[in-house]
């Protein structure tokens, strides 16, 4: 069984492998593989993140699974087969373009699965996981561009109205992600479309 790091596992029934009891349904994701020797020849081992078996908040625990064990495990999601993972990615990218002419250099920006979720990580701020609209690209767009202004705003007020003077914000107007100037109520461009002609 070939398995890919950003897949995800499910534990089988009564699955004790590594260090279990394991919890059937159990949902891990595959962050390292890597070669080792076993008692007869190379073998393939998966390090895979799992939430805490008794659901503590926050806790994830890594655990390795060597090849010939993996009868213990069901391949249930990879990143290429998540729809929710993909409408992030969508979204991002067409936030990126802001970020970047703001940095004034190709930024830091990337979204990966993360449990039964998604993880945002930009310019080495990450949200884990990224609480966000589903199945909505333009809602989505909103929800990274307010995430990208929290991590800029920490040195000062980003973007700025040209016309006001006065801070952009996200939102989202008739269905469409929008840097929106609350002074005059009008909104200047769509998220990931800033430029010289409308903010500084």
């Amino acid at each position: 069984m070939e398995l890919e790091v950003g897949g995800r596992v499910t534990v089988r029934q009564g699955a004790v492998v590594g260090g279990g009891p394991w919890t059937p349904g159990q949902v891990g994701e595959i962050v390292a593989t890597e070669m080792i020797d076993g008692p007869s020849g190379p073998l393939v081992s998966y390090r895979v993140h799992f939430g805490d078996w008794f659901d503590t908040p926050g806790v994830v625990r890594t655990y390795r699974f060597l090849e010939d064990h993996l009868d213990a495990l069901v391949v249930v999601l990879s990143e290429r087969e998540s729809a929710d993972l993909a409408v992030v990615r969508s979204a991002l990218a067409a936030v990126v373009p802001d970020l970047e002419r703001e940095l004034g250099r190709p930024a830091s920006a990337r979204a990966d699965n993360y449990g039964d979720g998604v993880r945002l990580a930009i310019e080495g701020a990450w949200q884990e996981p990224f609480q966000h609209s589903r199945n909505d690209e333009e809602a989505v767009k909103q929800e990274i561009a307010d995430f990208v202004q929290s991590i800029l705003g920490r040195d000062g007020v980003w973007p700025v109205c040209r016309a006001h003077d006065f801070g952009l914000h996200p939102d989202l107007i008739d269905g469409v992600a929008v840097w929106r100037c609350r002074y005059a109520d009008h909104s200047v461009a769509r998220v990931g479309e800033l430029d010289a002609d409308n903010h500084p």
